[in-house]
């Protein structure tokens, strides 16, 4: 069977095809931050605003944005006295200007305390990704939060390392 090849000028422009089709999900621009993180301590159990942020402005607002974010926690629980179970959460949060926007990421830390052991951790990277729609075409800023649940004992939850955001706007 022979094949023929028909040129995207020769079809009508009234005719919906995936041929004709141009323009879905291109890329519009794209903002991308690093952030070199040492010494950040939060023990607060709720959200605290961390330096890790980007903006971006819409071109339209029918624009969708992707955010990636990559952050570096370490979650560290204790307790004072021996014999006790202790466990702490780290939580991290997107916030879309001052709205949290999303909260799906969180690390643990548990372990047994005795006379020579005391503590335990949890480390690595908290990463995701998620579109958004903001229906705007005015600046919008999106930031990392952090928290602590220590359910038992006391902890802390450290960023140390080298974290990113990237939004990239796409045409709907």
């Amino acid at each position: 069977m022979a094949l023929s090849t028909i040129g995207t000028n020769s079809i009508a422009d009234d005719a919906v095809t995936v041929a004709k089709a141009t323009g879905f999900g291109k890329v519009l621009q794209q903002q991308f931050a690093n952030f070199n993180l040492s010494g950040v301590s939060i023990t607060s159990t709720s959200y605290v605003a961390s330096d890790i942020t980007d903006s971006i402005t819409p071109s339209s607002s029918s624009s969708k944005i992707m955010i990636t974010a990559q952050v570096p926690v370490f979650v560290k629980s204790s307790q004072s006295s021996g014999g006790a179970d202790w466990f702490a959460r780290g939580h991290i949060a997107l916030y879309r200007d001052s709205t949290q926007f999303i909260d799906n990421t969180s690390m643990g830390g548990s372990g047994y305390t005795t006379s020579s052991y005391n503590y335990g951790h949890v480390e690595g990277y908290a990463t995701w990704s998620w579109l958004d729609s903001p229906s705007t075409t005015s600046a919008v800023a999106y930031k990392i939060y952090v928290k602590l649940s220590a359910l038992q004992g006391t902890g802390q939850v450290e960023l140390n390392g080298v974290a990113s955001i990237s939004l990239m706007e796409m045409q709907n």
